[in-house]
């Protein structure tokens, strides 16, 4: 590709990101959103293929888009290299922006991590309620009788920081929220506040093609 096109292109990604938000798409922009209307109606049909275990799927559900790193990281508001981390897993992707990823490719927090291959849940909600999930992180460990002490030493992060958790001074990071998954089976959705159903994340299965 010469210098020119390149020039091009990565103007017109820019003005794409610029406006996707916005509803100002033009024709050759719109290619973008074709490509993410594509991916939501095989999501919603179950035309996506499924992994074994609880793998996370960046990755996948990118390519099965057809779009690129660059474009997927500037509609995430960061640099190509930092979101080619979160996908390769070689950083955890902070939850604000995991968040902002389900809601552009329209799938579930837990179908992103891997923990169901459910696409979407009914009534989701955009935003995280970092209230009711403070809520239900302290009432979940209630539930199961669980001191702070113990669920810091499970997760091995310092009682101090489920404190913080529960009092709703700070969100939950995605890398502990994927730990509170595993050990109380509650959908991730759900803990954020984003799904008012409790719904049980089962253990992990040899999964197949939903074609």
């Amino acid at each position: 590709m010469t210098k020119k096109r390149r020039k091009l292109s990565t103007l017109s990604t820019f003005y794409f990101v610029k406006n996707y938000f916005h509803g100002n798409l033009n024709k050759s922009q719109e290619f973008c959103e074709h490509k993410l209307h594509l991916f939501r109606n095989k999501l919603n049909h179950n035309k996506i293929p499924t992994k074994e275990g609880w793998i996370m799927r960046l990755k996948d559900i990118r390519e099965e888009s057809e779009l690129k790193h660059f474009t997927i990281s500037k509609l995430l508001g960061v640099s190509r290299g930092t979101y080619s981390l979160w996908e390769l897993e070689k950083d955890p992707i902070p939850i604000k922006r995991l968040n902002d990823f389900c809601n552009i490719f329209k799938c579930s927090i837990d179908y992103a991590l891997g923990f169901t291959n459910i696409p979407n849940y009914k009534n989701s909600k955009e935003n995280i309620n970092i209230n009711l999930s403070s809520t239900r992180l302290k009432a979940l460990r209630k539930e199961h009788k669980h001191t702070q002490d113990y669920v810091a030493k499970k997760l091995s992060i310092n009682r101090s920081l489920i404190s913080k958790y529960e009092s709703g001074h700070t969100i939950i990071s995605t890398t502990f929220l994927i730990e509170y998954v595993k050990l109380y089976h509650i959908s991730s959705d759900y803990l954020l506040g984003k799904i008012d159903e409790k719904i049980t994340i089962e253990e992990p299965t040899i999964l197949t093609y939903n074609y």
